[in-house]
């Protein structure tokens, strides 16, 4: 089979980078890749992948060389895509189909909808409203984080989202969440702030990333998982600085 790796390596590359913006972890990413490739007879695969960037070479049976670089994005994590391009990934592994169909099917798997906002909605209220009962609120404070969940999941739904830092992004969540649940409480919906608070703070603290971070740094990515351990850690405390900045605000302002 006459093959164009580069054609092929940037087709796989469109593969990879969308595993690693649906939640993948480095080294399922360069597994992949290095599979991928393998498959159509490269006889080594160099590849690289850290949070923000993806590098990769082949070195030919004839001695040729081929080499891609990626600037990754920031993605939202989606496990029923990252299923389908791990299946993906196998497929071309074991039948080696010509790039052109590997295109068609990676456009097919890009162009299914993103999951149902209302699925979204649902699952963060019930997140909310749970944890607020389960640290000792009652029916009134998980009524009240459900409100606050549609805030957040409204606030985290939104496109600007994307062309602004994540940190500061967070930390304004935080706050506009923050001040919210202390007017609730006030107006006598919830009794229990801490509570409420805390079943709103598991909706925004950054679970999936140190979750991956760590699997990168027991999988030997020192490097990656470093990277983005500090960049969880920078989030989780942006979000602690919101809702700390909401409380110290207004409760100095009622005490004015």
């Amino acid at each position: 089979m006459d093959i164009c790796y580069r054609a092929l390596l940037h087709a796989v590359l469109d593969i990879a980078e969308a595993m690693q913006n649906s939640g993948a972890e480095v080294s399922r990413v360069e597994d992949s890749i290095n599979r991928m490739c393998a498959a159509y007879g490269a006889r080594r695969v160099n590849s690289f992948t850290i949070t923000g960037n993806m590098v990769v070479t082949l070195e030919l049976a004839d001695g040729e060389t081929v080499t891609e670089t990626r600037r990754l994005h920031p993605g939202t994590p989606d496990f029923t895509r990252l299923d389908r391009l791990n299946a993906l990934s196998r497929r071309i592994c074991a039948g080696t189909p010509p790039v052109e169909e590997i295109r068609r099917s990676y456009a097919d798997i890009a162009a299914q909808p993103p999951p149902g906002r209302a699925g979204t909605y649902l699952g963060g209220v019930l997140t909310a409203a749970g944890f607020a009962v389960f640290f000792g609120g009652g029916g009134w404070d998980a009524a009240a984080a459900g409100l606050l969940a549609l805030l957040i999941e409204t606030l985290m739904l939104l496109p600007i989202r994307r062309q602004l830092n994540p940190l500061f992004y967070l930390t304004a969540v935080a706050f506009l969440t923050g001040v919210s649940g202390i007017v609730l409480v006030r107006l006598g919906l919830g009794r229990r702030l801490d509570a409420i608070l805390i079943g709103c703070i598991m909706l925004t603290i950054p679970g999936l990333a140190i979750t991956n971070a760590v699997r990168d740094l027991l999988s030997g990515d020192t490097f990656s998982g470093l990277s983005r351990l500090c960049e969880s850690l920078l989030q989780a405390a942006g979000i602690a600085c919101g809702f700390c900045l909401a409380i110290y605000l207004l409760r100095r302002g009622a005490g004015a």
